[in-house]
């Protein structure tokens, strides 16, 4: 299952996901959106 991170979670994360994809970090920083974080849960 997956759910939408909260601010927490998405704080956490984020940092790791911009390692793997500096160009996310780039993309929020050039728009007023906020792009989502997903966290995968095992059922």
């Amino acid at each position: 299952r997956a759910r939408r991170a909260n601010a927490e979670e998405k704080q956490a994360v984020w940092p790791i996901c911009c390692q793997y994809y500096p160009d996310y970090d780039i993309y929020q920083n050039r728009t007023e959106r906020d792009i989502p974080v997903f966290i995968c849960e095992p059922q």
